[in-house]
């Protein structure tokens, strides 16, 4: 799914889902971080560093408007 570094792969929901209104991931010196756009008073980010498998599973949960996230394993990313 990753071909380079500064590539990012989004996911994005005609509406929020669970509040989720899209879900992309990229690559950082091997690791994975994924990155949830939260509609809650505007849209906010947030992300976590996760295996190739849990970023895998948060795809295809999205995609089957499944995923319900556990906002604690998140934190919000800084601009």
């Amino acid at each position: 799914m990753f071909v380079t570094p500064d590539q990012f792969v989004v996911l994005t929901a005609p509406k929020a889902q669970y509040k989720v209104r899209y879900v992309q991931a990229c690559t950082h010196d091997g690791d994975i971080e994924v990155e949830l756009g939260i509609e809650e008073n505007g849209t906010h980010l947030y992300y976590k560093m996760c295996s190739r498998e849990e970023c895998y599973r948060v795809f295809l949960d999205f995609y089957d408007n499944t995923f319900i996230p556990k906002m604690e394993e998140y934190k919000p990313v800084e601009f």
